[in-house]
């Protein structure tokens, strides 16, 4: 603890990552972080410059995207920053009631949208 105090000379940025094409450093992960069969991976969509993932049939484990190894490590400097995070789903059946969100780091776990 101190009582020397003074304004950080840090700030924040937009980081983004362009998606072009297959090898975006993107990948789907589980809810545990837990390695996934070589068959499950996203697919980019040159017509919409979407990544994507399409279930089989009979799929019931949820996915969750892994990001790429610009937003690992210490975001410190993200303090007082936004998330942004742009989904689509096209889907039948029941909605699943879980995380949308889940960031883990540093011991912690945190989840947006559970369900």
């Amino acid at each position: 603890v101190t009582s020397d105090c003074s304004e950080a000379s840090m700030y924040w940025s937009t980081l983004r990552v362009p998606v072009r094409g297959d090898d975006s450093g993107f990948s789907l992960t589980d809810r545990d972080q837990s390695p996934l069969s070589d068959s499950i991976k996203p697919v980019f969509k040159w017509d919409t410059y979407e990544l994507g993932y399409r279930y089989n049939p009979g799929d019931s484990e949820v996915y969750y995207w892994a990001l790429p190894d610009e937003f690992l490590g210490s975001k410190v400097g993200a303090y007082g920053g936004n998330l942004t995070v742009l989904q689509k789903a096209v889907f039948r059946g029941d909605p699943v009631q879980d995380s949308e969100v889940i960031m883990t780091g540093n011991g912690l776990t945190l989840h947006y949208g559970l369900g």
